[in-house]
């Protein structure tokens, strides 16, 4: 893969940006991203936002352009809005990254102009993460059911007082 840079990409997350007014009066078109996959191909969208809060997001509209060329895996990607600020991926956006390929947890994400996280730490408590998957969590039942019931009776019997 050729070495594409943070700058070149945030440049093409840039061009992806096209502001528009809908027919509702929303605004979209107003963030760009661009990806760069693990065969040097980049992919760039834009996020169209609706008044009943059907969004698609940039990264998700570049990551469609990528999956229709029979691409999965991303090395890097960036999101940028119409001023130019960098911004990370929504939580839907980071669910899509992992899904679409599970390599791409160590996708590089772009959340600033000098700085860059992987997936993987972006989401480090994730029902996914694969460092902690198939551990199993020590909990004592019994503990856990007297704890809740101490604090439901606690609870109670502080709203008798009270009246």
């Amino acid at each position: 893969m050729k070495n594409i840079t943070n700058e070149f990409l945030i440049k093409k997350a840039l061009s992806a940006v096209n502001p528009k007014k809908s027919a509702t009066g929303r605004l979209f078109g107003d963030v760009g991203a661009a990806l760069v996959t693990d065969k040097g191909n980049i992919y760039c969208g834009t996020c169209f936002d609706t008044q009943e809060g059907n969004t698609l997001c940039a990264e998700r509209s570049a990551m469609a352009a990528m999956i229709t060329a029979g691409e999965t895996k991303i090395k890097k990607i960036v999101a940028i809005w119409t001023n130019g600020e960098i911004i990370p991926p929504c939580g839907a956006c980071r669910e899509w990254l992992w899904q679409i390929d599970k390599d791409n947890w160590n996708t590089e994400v772009i959340i600033g102009k000098n700085k860059s996280i992987t997936l993987k730490d972006l989401l480090p408590h994730h029902w996914h993460n694969l460092e902690t998957k198939g551990k199993k969590l020590k909990i004592d039942i019994k503990e856990l059911v007297h704890k809740i019931n101490k604090e439901v009776f606690d609870e109670v019997n502080k709203r008798r007082n009270q009246s």
